[in-house]
């Protein structure tokens, strides 16, 4: 159970949608709100699993740590800095009884 997943998720999920917010034209107040609400939902993933008796407070640490360097990095490695030359597209085929959607990142 070392480290937490659960909180690993949660941490590398807030650490890229934080790096993806500074790119947003945004105000800063925004921006912060943001970035305080991807932190609290890592905080209180954490918490659960504390609460629940899954993990211990070392376990939900060494994940939200392990988390946020993942999603640096893989930030980092994917994108950089270079947020000018990218695009998403985003396509919704419907079908009779499906919808498919499609998702393309050029950079």
């Amino acid at each position: 159970s070392f480290p937490s997943g659960h909180t690993s998720t949660a941490s590398i999920n807030a650490t890229l949608a934080a790096r993806n917010v500074d790119a947003l034209p945004l105000p800063n107040y925004g921006k912060i709100g943001l970035k305080t609400g991807f932190v609290m939902l890592t905080y209180g993933t954490g918490w659960a699993r504390v609460e629940a008796d899954k993990h211990y407070l070392s376990d939900v640490f060494a994940g939200a740590a392990l988390g946020h360097f993942v999603g640096v990095f893989l930030h980092d490695a994917i994108l950089g800095d270079n947020h000018e030359n990218i695009s998403v597209d985003v396509g919704v085929t419907p079908s009779q009884k499906a919808a498919y959607v499609g998702v393309s990142l050029k950079f």
